[in-house]
C-alpha cells in the first residue's frame, strides 16, 4: 500500500535492580522416615517452573547417596518455612539447593 518501506530495529534499556539483603531467608524442614528410608524435603522456595524441585531433589539426594525416588519434596508452607525471602531473581532455587548441603553438614557434625 506505501511506496516506502519501512524496517527498524528498536531497543529499549530496562534496568531492574534486585539484590538479595544479608538477612536472605530460604527456610526448610527436613524428615527422614526410618521405616523405609524416604526424605521429605520443604524449602521456603515457591516452584514456579524454575527447577526448583527438582534442583532440590537431585542435592539431596547427591549428598545423601539415595535414590530420587526416595525423596519427596513438598510445597512451601508458613508452618515449615515462615517469613521467607522472595522466589525471584534466579537465586530462589540455588539458594534453596543449598540448604540442602546443609543438612548434610548439619548431620555430619
Amino acid at each position: 500500500a506505501n511506496q516506502w518501506v519501512k524496517r527498524g530495529i528498536s531497543f529499549i534499556p530496562c534496568l531492574y535492580p534486585y539484590d538479595y539483603p544479608a538477612g536472605n531467608r530460604f527456610d526448610a524442614y527436613l524428615a527422614v522416615y526410618s521405616s523405609d528410608g524416604s526424605v521429605l524435603v520443604s524449602v521456603g522456595g515457591i516452584e514456579m517452573g524454575q527447577g526448583l524441585n527438582t534442583k532440590v531433589t537431585q542435592v539431596v539426594a547427591k549428598e545423601f547417596g539415595i535414590p530420587v525416588s526416595k525423596i519427596k519434596v513438598t510445597a512451601s508452607t508458613t508452618l515449615t518455612s515462615p517469613e521467607n525471602t522472595t522466589t525471584g531473581g534466579s537465586m530462589g532455587s540455588e539458594s534453596c539447593a543449598s540448604v540442602s548441603v546443609s543438612f548434610q553438614l548439619a548431620i555430619k557434625s
